[in-house]
């Protein structure tokens, strides 16, 4: 017996336990292999612990559907939007894309989220405004921030630490460093 039917007897045993597969080499046959028998992800040996670690707390919240952080993402860029949607949610977490501030800020205040993905640039405005908009309301003030920005000035950096934002990232991001990010304001958001 091999891995493969180990995998099919977890998924026929409980198909709800999370399977996070490690492996010496993935083809791109094997990758679909995976795929069809339900796998929950993968890690290429030699394991990076951290992003091992960040697919366990990833798939332990996937577990507890209680837990799932809904995110609230906010970029006039459609690849951006598009991307960290595409990163975040085939991670189990429940992603709101928005592409212009008032939109993104009435959501916010209907059904607060757990995370809000923020860019700084907007046609209509600055996202630094709609972080402080929403550090006054009562609602919302308890809500962590992270900026995902390409304006990663210095100066914007110190704008974002004095707002209270918790993370400060540059585009383009790569989508692990992202997951990472994520699970690490969730972790020490007192909500989670």
């Amino acid at each position: 017996r091999d891995g493969w039917h180990l995998l099919d007897d977890i998924k026929k045993y409980d198909t709800s336990i999370p399977v996070i597969v490690i492996t010496g080499f993935l083809s791109q046959q094997s990758e679909a292999i995976l795929a069809s028998k339900h796998a929950d992800s993968y890690l290429i040996k030699p394991v990076d612990h951290d992003l091992l670690q960040s697919q366990l707390q990833l798939h332990l919240m996937d577990h507890h559907p209680e837990k799932v952080a809904r995110i609230v993402v906010v970029d006039a860029d459609q690849n951006t939007r598009e991307d960290t949607d595409h990163a975040l949610s085939r991670r189990g977490f429940q992603i709101a894309t928005f592409d212009a501030l008032a939109p993104a800020e009435a959501s916010i205040q209907n059904t607060p989220p757990d995370l809000i993905i923020l860019d700084i640039t907007f046609p209509e405005g600055n996202g630094f405004d709609l972080c402080q908009t929403l550090q006054k309301s009562p609602d919302t003030k308890h809500i962590p921030m992270l900026i995902l920005t390409s304006e990663s000035s210095r100066q914007n950096l110190m704008k974002a630490i004095q707002l209270g934002v918790r993370g400060f990232v540059a585009k383009p991001a790569p989508p692990n460093a992202l997951v990472e990010r994520v699970l690490k304001i969730l972790r020490q958001s007192p909500t989670q």
